[in-house]
């Protein structure tokens, strides 16, 4: 075996060995969510045992593709002139024919199967329910929410029996969450830290009933993901940077009851959006850039509406 031959072999067995590290499995989750990779030292462990893990099919591929390159140059390292074509030629037909293949595989359109009976909520503790699912399990009690097992975006909350105006703890947001239906619900947003507002997607529009996103640094290019809870009743934005801009998207909620500016940005040009939530019932402006006039302007939209400045 000469320098160059040595050269190859040992490249091929180190692209192989660090390929290997992370194989073409997903983290568990419902089907179709921006999941992560899991490495070989961290496998992830499937939330419906039946249907296995979630297998990357694209980067399946693409390492299979790397190992026939690499063997097939290995290959031909030791072989004449003559057969280094042949070889070739056999090697491209292989890698065409698996990549038909996988194209076959990613036609595929997982269903989750058709339950034969009925389960009840404690058997339901684990189970993920795709966001798409929802209405095939109506009959439940709960709605099953799935967020990122690794940190928590906040804290689910349920509103008191005994005082309307008090929320109870529920669950920390993260991981497999069980809401129970016919309740109302808040979400409270981790304070002073960075959250990615896009999960917000992972929660269907009729779970939530209030937000808390006070002293959070939520941006007004964040609400555009807020919007989408249609029985929104309040909204909390006090002590945060939101400006005018972020009404623009709470103008479209019209089930809104309730909401706090307090301390933020917004002035007397935004308080024509908030003109339109014929619903609104309490406003609080406390240390705003309001004016007396913007103030009068409003009250004279929202005659039901409590405003506090």
């Amino acid at each position: 075996m000469g320098s160059k031959q040595r050269f190859i072999f040992l490249s091929t067995v180190l692209v192989i060995a660090a390929m290997g590290v992370c194989p073409p499995w997903k983290e568990a989750g419902p089907k179709g969510l921006p999941l992560t990779m899991a490495p070989i030292y961290a496998p992830p462990i499937p939330k419906n045992p039946e249907n296995g893990l979630e297998i990357d099919f694209a980067r399946l591929f693409l390492q299979a593709s790397i190992v026939m390159i690499l063997s097939g140059g290995i290959q031909m390292a030791f072989q004449d002139k003559k057969e280094r074509k042949d070889s070739a030629s056999s090697l491209v037909n292989q890698f065409n024919q698996f990549k038909q293949a996988a194209d076959a595989l990613n036609q595929v359109t997982v269903v989750p199967p058709v339950a034969k009976e009925a389960k009840s909520p404690a058997d339901m503790k684990d189970v993920i329910i795709h966001p798409a699912a929802f209405k095939d399990v109506a009959a439940t009690d709960f709605d099953i929410l799935e967020l990122p097992a690794h940190l928590a975006i906040g804290e689910f909350l349920v509103e008191s029996e005994s005082d309307p105006d008090s929320w109870e703890w529920l669950a920390d947001a993260k991981g497999t969450i069980k809401v129970p239906k016919g309740k109302s619900i808040q979400l409270e947003v981790a304070k002073e830290q960075d959250v990615d507002f896009a999960l917000l997607k992972r929660i269907p529009p009729q779970v939530l009933d209030s937000m808390d996103l006070s002293q959070t640094k939520v941006r007004d290019e964040d609400l555009a993901n807020v919007k989408r809870f249609t029985r929104l009743k309040e909204i909390d934005l006090s002590d945060t940077n939101v400006t005018n801009k972020a009404l623009e998207h709470l103008s479209s909620m019209k089930s809104l009851r309730k909401i706090w500016l307090d301390n933020t940005h917004v002035d007397d040009e935004a308080l024509a959006s908030l003109a339109e939530l014929s619903k609104l019932q309490k406003l609080s402006l406390k240390d705003c850039n309001v004016t007396d006039a913007g103030i009068d302007k409003l009250k004279a939209s929202l005659n039901n509406c409590k405003i506090e400045v």
